[in-house]
């Protein structure tokens, strides 16, 4: 028998290898030294304040609003960093928990619906998507909220949409929703909503609205979730209830008085290139099954539509949002999964061929290498990179900008054998079309994902470590806490690195403006450390310039630029 045969049809060979797969994608190189991302240390300094103090119940960064995300995405790094030590595997090992569990939970929907096959292609393929294999992998809270809002939707299946009745399921449904809202707040709540209403519609059925049990579902996020937002907002003297509720879920999503991402609106279509990218390699297949459904959208069963309506209502609504970041479409990715895998099993159960036409997709991305090795090998990427520091290119962000320079510098050396290693990878992604093209879907199928097991497990282990170096204050912190002592108080100005808190480990101050340095009236700093950007430091008030040195800095070409500088002894 066939490998690939023997994989579908036999259950102890398909699930310890789904199992196995998401283990190493998610667990792989977790210990990679370095939180470099805003969560991260959010969710660093709140562990380890939970722990140090024995509060649970109070989400704290000292000088930060007192108005974090909810609590229990930070109770889940304490158990982990309970037995792990408050460290970046310690605090990953949650999110990557997540992931795992919405891989195995999105193949058992999709089997609940589409039957095995097609649940056992959805758990790789959900684990394969570009975003959420790299999101699983980090301590944020998205992913936390991504596990909890699928497994809602799995008991609002199994509670109404199945048998288009109400069962106990549905009890577990608001139990588990009313959790999601001390993950991340409402925002759940509201996708649900959407989705049953979408659901409502459809079936022409307005009944459905009450024979969900809205008032039970009430009651039970009352009762689980009520007593710590009620908590916290005493706590915070109402600051909690206004600020988290009203301006970091309404303001934000309707962009009034918001100055998080310079309270720019991204344009509405932000979601339409980075789901195709995030959800890479599979979402190739997306328009042709949209185009092979065509004609028959209307004869699809109502467990299509749920998931149908599942990825349109979260895609829609953060659309419409003033704000949006990448990781806030992570609830949809399950559904989606679950729907390619289904396109891809009714190829290989009907015997269909796939369209001739995805060697278009193929000159499209044979397109992009050549232009990417044609314009990294003349110089002008570097240089455009280069360009966008200083704000001349506009439609490239900093960081971006410093990740391009650092991937030109990186490949420039080994500029022949990568092109040569590229050329391979066209090559492999053309015969792997050719195997979807033959109906031989399965080999295709998992000739994909061998592939992408192996890249990102290179990627993981040799590239990102090389990258992180640039983007963690990681080693800057353990040079700078060599001349800092414990005792000592340190000042960041004008902005702080919330991992160069967490690393550094010593007591803090944020320094808003120069006079919050220096008492320019005697003459005297106020604080004998301080951390600044270079850039600030390169144009500070030369009163304050001339009393202090710089001790210690990051390297060369790094994304946050960091220098500690002390007061010069007298």
């Amino acid at each position: 028998m066939k490998f690939w045969t023997r994989i579908a049809t036999d259950n102890y060979i398909k699930w310890s290898l789904l199992f196995l797969f998401a283990l190493i994608i998610f667990t792989l190189n977790l210990s990679e030294p370095g939180l470099y991302s805003t969560q991260e240390g959010n969710a660093a300094i709140i562990t380890r304040n939970m722990i140090d103090s024995g509060n649970y119940l109070s989400v704290y960064i000292k000088d930060a609003h007192n108005t974090e995300k909810p609590v229990l995405s930070y109770w889940l790094c304490v158990l982990s960093c309970m037995f792990l030590g408050i460290s970046e595997i310690g605090l990953r090992l949650p999110s990557a928990t997540a992931a795992i569990i919405a891989v195995l939970l999105t193949a058992y929907l999709g089997r609940k619906i589409y039957g095995e096959k097609t649940g056992f292609l959805a758990g790789f393929i959900l684990a394969s998507m570009i975003s959420f294999a790299n999101l699983g992998r980090t301590a944020r809270i998205d992913i936390i909220l991504c596990v909890f809002f699928t497994l809602s939707m799995f008991f609002l299946y199994k509670g109404y949409i199945e048998r288009k009745k109400a069962t106990w399921y549905l009890y577990l449904f608001y139990v588990v929703l009313a959790l999601s809202v001390l993950v991340k707040g409402p925002v759940g709540v509201v996708l649900a909503a959407i989705i049953i209403l979408l659901y409502a519609i459809k079936e022409k059925n307005w009944r459905i609205l009450w024979e969900i049990k809205p008032l039970s579902g009430l009651l039970i996020g009352i009762f689980l979730a009520a007593p710590w937002y009620l908590y916290e907002s005493i706590r915070t003297h109402g600051e909690f209830a206004f600020d988290f509720l009203w301006n970091q879920n309404v303001n934000r999503f309707l962009g009034i008085n918001t100055a998080y991402c310079d309270g720019q609106r991204k344009t509405f279509i932000f979601y339409v290139p980075n789901l195709f990218f995030g959800a890479l390699p599979w979402s190739v297949f997306i328009p042709f099954a949209v185009y092979s459904l065509r004609k028959r959208f209307r004869q699809l069963g109502h467990s299509s539509y749920f998931l149908i309506f599942w990825v349109l209502a979260v895609f829609v609504f953060f659309s419409f949002s003033c704000i949006k970041r990448g990781d806030y479409i992570l609830p949809l990715y399950p559904a989606l999964a679950i729907l390619i895998a289904k396109y891809l099993t009714y190829l290989n159960n009907a015997g269909k061929f796939f369209s001739k036409y995805w060697i278009m997709v193929w000159m499209g991305i044979f397109t992009v290498f050549v232009l990417f090795f044609i314009l990294l090998y003349s110089g002008i990427l570097r240089s455009l990179a280069v360009a966008a520091l200083s704000d001349q290119v506009k439609f490239v962000g900093v960081g971006d900008a410093m990740n391009i320079i650092q991937l030109c510098d990186f490949i420039r050396p080994y500029f022949v054998v990568l092109s040569i290693f590229a050329a391979l990878i066209l090559a492999y992604i053309y015969i792997c079309g050719k195997q979807f093209e033959k109906g031989k879907v399965l080999r295709g199928f998992y000739m994909i994902i061998a592939a992408f097991l192996i890249f990102h497990s290179v990627f993981v282990m040799w590239i990102q470590p090389y990258t992180d170096r640039f983007k963690s204050v990681k080693d800057f912190c353990i040079l700078a806490s060599k001349h800092v002592g414990k005792d000592e108080i340190v000042a960041y100005f004008p902005v702080w690195n919330l991992e160069a808190v967490f690393y550094l480990n010593r007591n803090y101050e944020r320094a808003w403006r120069a006079d919050d340095l220096m008492d320019f009236k005697t003459g005297k700093l106020k604080y004998k450390y301080y951390i600044c950007p270079k850039s600030d430091y390169e144009i500070e008030d030369s009163r304050i310039k001339n009393k202090v040195e710089v001790i210690c800095e990051t390297i060369p070409g790094h994304h946050e630029n960091l220098v500690l500088c002390k007061e010069k002894s007298i």
